[in-house]
């Protein structure tokens, strides 16, 4: 999705003032579209939240400055980690956005060593009743161990990923999927 009201925003006040420099969009999408911009501007683009892996290409967008990890980055660390406990396997949960973020992020990760997908399941953060998440975890409870969260920020006022995470995390531990036996990675 792309973002067009930073986009706009940033012209309007380039045009008014002659920016010197832009101080981020808060997400990936709007920040792709403030780096084209920048690059043209020459100015400089930091942003503390943009992570996807598509802005690391310096020739698109050579004035962007990130502070926070990349998502390869990311997956690069949860991968090390897997490897680390011997896990060649886990069970994803992810909406769209997050399935994008997730295989953004491990997908060159995921080469070498190998590690598979034993069970994906897509859920709608605004739509997961209790019934959405029991067959959710019914369908993970015999496939998979190692279960990865990708439920990302968007939608309607940022009610987000985040609560949704936070309710199958608690519908896991009702249903006897926490503990010694299984465990979550929230990236």
């Amino acid at each position: 999705m792309f973002q067009a009201v930073p986009a706009i925003e940033a012209v309007r006040l380039h045009l008014q003032r002659n920016l010197s420099a832009i101080l981020g969009a808060s997400c990936s999408d709007g920040t792709r579209a403030l780096g084209l911009m920048a690059a043209q501007w020459n100015i400089p683009l930091v942003s503390s939240s943009s992570m996807a892996t598509y802005l690391s290409d310096d020739e698109l967008y050579p004035t962007l400055v990130r502070v926070a990890e990349t998502t390869e980055a990311i997956g690069t660390s949860m991968v090390a980690l897997l490897v680390h406990f011997g896990w060649t396997g886990i069970g994803l949960v992810s909406d769209p956005v997050g399935a994008d973020y997730i295989y953004g992020s491990l997908s060159k990760a995921f080469d070498e060593p190998p590690i598979e997908i034993w069970a994906e399941e897509h859920v709608d953060v605004f739509d997961l009743t209790e019934e959405r998440m029991d067959e959710v975890l019914e369908s993970l409870r015999g496939k998979a161990r190692i279960i990865v969260i990708g439920l990302a920020v968007v939608g309607r006022l940022y009610d987000c990923g985040c609560n949704a995470t936070a309710r199958l995390l608690v519908r896991a531990k009702e249903k006897n999927m926490t503990g010694g036996d299984y465990v979550w990675l929230v990236p």
